[in-house]
């Protein structure tokens, strides 16, 4: 996927989890790598979120997934805003930083070699 593609997937996934676009700090795509032999390659995505609620990241998670089967979310670190403290005080109110790898599987077969 392109970078403006993988940013469009994860802009549409934040406003079906109700999660403001300005809450999206950072994407950041890799390249492909290939897996072994294979005729796959992943690409992995790092996604940076700030100020979010819990039910915001599960939502967001699950929008991506739903958005493109292909993608798969292997990572997920949650830390407290940088002030320490989460406004808040059940799951519903406290904000959380989080960082998330995307990763996509692309089938890319091997081409031979040209003689």
């Amino acid at each position: 996927r392109s970078v403006e593609a993988l940013a469009k997937l994860v802009e549409s996934s934040a406003r079906q989890a109700s999660l403001p676009i300005d809450r999206i700090v950072h994407i950041d795509p890799g390249s492909p790598q290939r897996l072994g032999e294979s005729p796959y390659q992943q690409q992995a995505t790092s996604v940076e979120l700030r100020d979010v609620t819990l039910p915001q990241l599960v939502k967001f998670t699950l929008a991506v997934t739903e958005s493109e089967p292909a993608i798969e979310v292997p990572a997920i670190a949650i830390r407290p805003p940088p002030s320490g403290e989460t406004a808040g005080s059940s799951a519903e109110t406290e904000r959380w930083n989080s960082q998330l790898t995307l990763t996509l599987r692309i089938f890319a077969p091997k081409s031979p070699p040209v003689e």
